[in-house]
């Protein structure tokens, strides 16, 4: 997943065919949201609604409570004990949709490849 260029937001999944030299550029529908300049590996696993890391936390109806992903702290330097560059960091993954619909697609293929049977033994494990 990357910027469709470098002078738009618009990111796409960017894609290579085995054996294939040339990438396709598959439109996802999805943006950088305001503020967020970049991912670390700390926000590949976070969904953006996160209660505790997320952006975005009240969409999980967690609203009011404490949340680590977007404080904006305001008062005196030195006032916390925590470096206000670590609470910079982005901790979740606006683009997390991307990752649960490729590893769905990746579980489907594989029950699928597997056979007959095969299902039950995964059964309650996958939607």
């Amino acid at each position: 997943v990357g910027n469709r260029s470098p002078a738009s937001a618009e990111v796409v999944e960017w894609v290579r065919e085995a054996g294939r030299r040339e990438t396709e550029a598959v439109t996802l529908g999805l943006a950088w949201p305001r503020a967020v300049l970049s991912l670390g590996h700390i926000a590949v696993p976070m969904p953006h609604d996160d209660p505790l890391y997320g952006l975005a936390p009240e969409a999980t109806g967690q609203a009011g409570a404490p949340s680590l992903g977007g404080p904006a702290p305001r008062g005196e330097s030195g006032a916390l004990v925590v470096p206000l560059g670590s609470l910079a960091r982005v901790r979740s993954n606006p683009f997390f949709a991307v990752i649960t619909r490729r590893l769905d697609e990746a579980v489907r293929l594989d029950l699928q490849a597997c056979g007959p049977g095969c299902e039950t033994l995964f059964a309650g494990q996958t939607q």
